[in-house]
This record gives structure tokens, sequence and C-alpha cells, in this order.
């Protein structure tokens, strides 16, 4: 799998995480979801970003 390739999952990972957080927040109107869903959902979506960046670089290099 490339960079731009792992950069996509990463991000496309990101958007389920939100997805299923507010899903969840919609669920259990009376409680907060879990915080951690929100953490590893921007996580993903940074390290989504750098991999898409370096594989841009990386691209860009070898021309």
């Amino acid at each position: 799998m490339t960079k731009r390739g792992a950069g996509v999952a990463f991000c496309a990972l990101s958007a389920f995480l939100t997805g299923v957080y507010e899903l969840s927040a919609a669920i259990y109107p009376g409680g907060t979801p879990s915080g951690t869903l929100t953490f590893w959902s921007r996580t993903a979506l940074i390290v989504g970003i750098i991999y898409l960046i370096l594989g841009e670089i990386r691209e860009w290099d070898k021309d």
C-alpha cells in the first residue's frame, strides 16, 4: 500500500469514527459518549493528512 492509500484509509477511518461518535450521541441523549472516539478520530485524521503530504512529496521528488 502506498502512502497515498494509507492516508486515504486513515481519513476514511476518521470519518467513520466521527460518524459512530455522532450516532452514539443520538442514541444515548441522556449521557455523553466516550471522549476516546473523538481522540482517535482526530489522531487518525492527523496521521492521514501526514501520510497524504508525504506521499505527494515523494511523488514530487521522483519526477
